[in-house]
């Protein structure tokens, strides 16, 4: 493989990135949101619920560095904290149903912009990004 295949493979990936955050734009000023808390609020949405430790595996990122945008998201009424009923140390973060009703609105949103446009070519990315990513994992690198 040719080394500026690689280049543009990046270049593309950031640019995609990029794109889907300025499209977005108009969702997180209208709610008040950024970009890593709407995330938070999908991740959580999506897994039911987390602790802290959990939630920042999945984000690869340290819990230290989620708990205040976790705390923002809870004051703001999308995020709920339970302490477990076995184990007083362990507490447990869920959405709450303003905030599954906001993760809800971001998917549609998205799917609003992206429908009769580029829908397909957003489903063959999917597909070989997925092949990709599985390929990449098989060979166990790290």
């Amino acid at each position: 493989m040719d080394k500026k295949v690689i280049q543009e493979v990046e270049e593309m990936t950031m640019r995609l990135q990029e794109d889907g955050l300025k499209w977005m734009v108009p969702f997180y000023e209208e709610h008040e949101i950024s970009f890593n808390e709407l995330r938070i609020l999908r991740i959580i949405d999506e897994s039911g619920r987390l602790t802290l430790n959990q939630l920042a595996q999945h984000m690869r990122k340290a819990a230290t560095n989620l708990s205040i945008a976790v705390s923002k998201l809870e004051k703001r009424g999308l995020l709920i904290r339970e302490t477990s009923k076995t184990d007083k140390r362990i507490i447990f973060i869920e959405v709450s149903e303003k905030g599954h009703e906001l993760s809800k609105g971001s998917y549609e949103y998205f799917l609003q912009l992206i429908e009769n446009n580029v829908e397909d070519e957003m489903i063959a990315l999917h597909k070989a990004l997925k092949d990709y990513s599985e390929k990449m994992a098989s060979l166990n690198l790290g």
